[in-house]
């Protein structure tokens, strides 16, 4: 395992943090194209703690591999968040097929951020 260097840390934190309150306004629905809304206090605070454990768990199996990394790393964290939400939704197939896909598709996008932002300058 590698150091963790504390200022790319916070940068691709940061970026997922962003990456999350865009991919709730717009893929999960919450505002329209064109509407204007503010984000509420407490949906920041949480895209920063989830931002804040997702960023640590990459960099602490960090290779610097480029994209792959990050799409490797978002399948397997999206299919983890997927299965959990399953679980809580058995009873409707749809829902869960749903949550599934949008975990894994949130945490791809969240991955391939990591990998753009925590990569090594060369």
């Amino acid at each position: 395992m590698s150091k963790v260097n504390l200022g790319k840390f916070l940068i691709s934190a940061i970026g997922v943090t962003l990456f999350t309150l865009v991919y709730g306004m717009f893929v999960q629905g919450h505002i329209g194209v064109g509407e204007v809304t503010t984000i509420s206090t407490m949906s920041t605070i949480k895209a920063l703690l989830v931002a804040l454990v997702i960023t640590l768990i990459f960099t602490r199996n960090f290779e610097n591999k480029g994209i792959h990394e990050g799409i490797r790393f978002g399948v397997l964290i999206g299919l983890l968040l997927g299965v959990v939400d399953v679980t809580n939704h058995l009873d409707a197939t749809d829902v869960a097929l749903k949550l599934l896909i949008n975990n894994v598709l949130f945490a791809v996008g969240s991955g391939i951020v990591l990998s753009l932002l925590y990569k090594d300058s060369k």
